[in-house]
């Protein structure tokens, strides 16, 4: 199966008025590519095969503490239809010097009714300095499914990498963004099936089944994701799931 989905940026944003505590810190406030002042939203419609298609709305909620660090929470006002929507919405994210961590599960679906929750802390999504192909981070895992009741093992590798910047970019509603960072977010999965107790068959190969592309546009946040899912099971089990 092999699914792109292309996320269309509509944005509506709502910036805190500045204080006088503000102005002394404005410079390092000049390029902010992911405003977290809570209320903020970006609403996206997302287009795709297989049908995917829809209106996802993605905002800042409130603040939280994990291990007595702050974070904010994002949250969808929906179940939401894009990637990029269901890795950020339900997750926490804090801000570290030019860095945006981003802390929970980070969700996809590997079908039409099989999503995967793979764990990440800190997962560094976006670094303001980095060079072009620079990896920003990784995380790995195993996690345990059933899928028609046979026990499957994933194991998991995410990595982000950042991209060439890019001067302008216009989207397909025509709407123009400049000064925008992108960021790649790759998924890799080796999954085996436990068909007897203790004897396991390769279902998935090692190999990226995820291959998403966020832009970054200043002091907006993300403007556009294109994300491909595409995966090849093995033959001893093709046909059986």
């Amino acid at each position: 199966m092999k699914t792109n989905l292309l996320t269309l940026f509509i944005f509506f944003i709502l910036l805190s008025s500045c204080s006088p505590s503000d102005d002394n810190n404005s410079s390092a406030q000049v390029n902010d590519y992911y405003p977290l002042t809570s209320g903020n939203f970006w609403i996206y419609e997302v287009s795709g095969t297989d049908n995917l298609a829809g209106r996802d709305s993605l905002y800042v909620a409130n603040d939280t503490v994990i291990n007595t660090i702050a974070y904010k929470n994002l949250k969808t006002k929906a179940a939401p239809f894009g990637f990029f929507s269901n890795s950020a919405g339900g997750n926490s994210v804090r801000k570290v010097g030019d860095k945006l961590l981003l802390t929970g599960a980070t969700n996809f679906d590997l079908g039409t009714t099989f999503p995967l929750d793979l764990a990440i802390v800190d997962l560094i999504v976006f670094k303001e300095s980095a060079a072009t192909n620079e990896q920003l981070s990784s995380a790995s895992g195993t996690i345990a499914q059933e899928l028609e009741g046979i026990p499957l093992k994933f194991d998991y590798v995410i990595k982000t990498t950042a991209l060439a910047d890019m001067t302008t970019f216009t989207a397909p509603d025509q709407m123009v963004y400049n000064d925008l960072k992108l960021v790649k977010i790759a998924v890799s999965l080796t999954v085996s099936a436990e068909i007897f107790p203790g004897t396991f068959i390769p279902v998935l190969a090692p190999q990226e089944v995820v291959n998403a592309t966020i832009y970054f546009a200043k002091d907006i946040g993300v403007v556009y994701t294109d994300t491909v899912i595409s995966y090849e099971l093995g033959a001893e089990i093709d046909g059986t799931l």
